[in-house]
């Protein structure tokens, strides 16, 4: 076994860090929970910004149907409830809690941590959304060109998770990168 592994597994379970660690996971499964229960009504906290971005990038116009959500007639699709990004955000926010709150020294500043690192991932979700919705409907004009038989859902679903994956591993990249950085480059006190 790899002894980073090992380092941070003993850090969590053992140093002050659990608490923190256990509270953002309850938050995480609370979240999940509510996410289960939501409409499209529920979610226009996510699904509002997304499509703003998206409709300003394509230059298209929506109309938000609260059972469906908002409709694209020009470009054939319908941000949704299941485009939210909704479980893409409650992953970048785990993630980023686990590799930020061993970094503070004090309670306080970690009791922080899970909020801003909730605000972060709102923000990295909707930027992210964003760009997985504006690729995937590039791709799907392409597979229209290319393929006579329309794979629009194979698509769809391969095109999001190579986005939202690649994003995410950048997500923890650069947070443990920029965290470590900040480490090294303390002056001794």
């Amino acid at each position: 076994m790899n002894f980073r592994v090992i380092k941070f597994v003993r850090e969590v379970i053992i140093n002050r860090n659990f608490p923190y660690y256990i509270f953002a996971v309850i938050m995480f499964i609370a979240l999940k929970f509510l996410y289960t229960q939501s409409t499209n009504n529920d979610l226009l906290f996510i699904l509002a910004p997304t499509d703003k971005l998206v409709r300003i990038i394509t230059g298209t116009y929506s109309v938000y149907q609260p059972e469906a959500g908002f409709v694209h007639d020009q470009l054939n699709i319908i941000v949704g409830k299941s485009c939210a990004g909704f479980n893409f955000m409650l992953l970048s926010f785990i993630t980023l809690s686990f590799v930020t709150i061993r970094r503070p020294e004090k309670s306080i500043y970690k009791a922080l941590v899970i909020p801003a690192t909730l605000i972060f991932a709102y923000i990295f979700t909707i930027f992210t959304n964003t760009c997985r919705i504006v690729v995937s409907i590039h791709v799907q004009n392409l597979a229209n060109i290319f393929f006579t038989s329309r794979p629009h859902e194979l698509l769809h679903e391969a095109t999001g998770i190579a986005i939202n994956l690649s994003f995410l591993v950048l997500l923890f990249y650069l947070a443990e990168k920029s965290i470590n950085k900040r480490k090294y480059n303390e002056k001794p006190a």
